[in-house]
């Protein structure tokens, strides 16, 4: 466990050095953080569409001595022990074997600028983890309009760690960022993106959650995402960094229900 400990120590210092990263200061473009970033993306030259693979890793089957695949029945084996028989205690699946539903929805407070929220749909089952996310941050400008930056994800993750209290899942996917109302033009970026996602249950209702993500876009256009927080029974608690290379990173707490 000591290495999935250093993992996850990691993933949560993570945001404090994106944080760190940039000399704060909200001057330049529309007065915010946001403004900001978005001139830097407009300046890229987005507007193109791309896309992205999901990388699912493939099914693996037990083989005989002979090399030939088995793939096991659904019905179960048989142990006979004289005119009687006992049904063979089969492996539990790994992580309960049943599929569970993860809800996320949060809004929070960026610096420097205006506000965020977020909102997440997971489904976990054994290995395997599949999510779709969509954030969105806003900032008012000095014409009242609304500028926005909108990131929507599909997220496909395995599980990598050794089935204790600490869920570790090697996760990638496919991400766009697109902005609007932006004073003179509004932006299109699409990309993929990869990372770890750390879940450690402290007690029955406490859980330390940290994600870090590498996003790779159209243009030569990077960031860095990543979020820490504690669960308490359905309330999060989180601070969320967003660090694009043309612009300030955008930071802040959020509070939410998570079930």
């Amino acid at each position: 466990m000591r290495h999935l400990a250093v993992v996850a120590a990691l993933v949560l210092l993570e945001p404090l050095a994106f944080a760190g990263s940039h000399s704060g200061g909200g001057g330049g473009g529309s007065g915010g953080r946001l403004g900001q970033v978005s001139g830097g993306l407009r300046g890229s030259g987005g507007g193109s569409s791309g896309g992205g693979v999901v990388v699912r890793p493939p099914p693996s089957y037990p083989a005989n001595r002979d090399g030939a695949v088995v793939v096991a029945a659904a019905a179960p084996v048989v142990v006979v022990t004289g005119a009687s028989y006992v049904p063979a205690a089969s492996p539990p699946p790994p992580d309960g074997g049943t599929a569970k539903l993860d809800v996320y929805a949060a809004a929070g407070k960026v610096h420097e600028s205006d506000g965020m929220w977020t909102a997440e749909l997971a489904l976990r089952d054994g290995l395997f983890r599949l999510g779709g996310s969509i954030t969105r941050y806003y900032e008012r400008q000095p014409d009242n309009s609304m500028l926005t930056l909108t990131l929507p994800a599909l997220i496909g993750g395995i599980r990598v760690d050794d089935r204790g209290p600490s869920r570790v899942y090697l996760e990638l996917g496919i991400t766009a960022a697109k902005t609007r109302n932006d004073p003179v033009m509004d932006t299109s970026l699409t990309g993929a993106l990869g990372g770890i996602r750390v879940e450690h249950q402290l007690s029955r209702g406490t859980t330390l959650i940290g994600t870090a993500h590498e996003m790779l876009f159209e243009n030569d256009v990077r960031a860095h995402a990543a979020t820490v927080g504690v669960k308490l029974a359905v309330l999060s608690v989180s601070f969320r960094v967003l660090d694009f290379n043309v612009g300030p990173a955008l930071y802040g707490p959020e509070v939410g229900l998570r079930f």
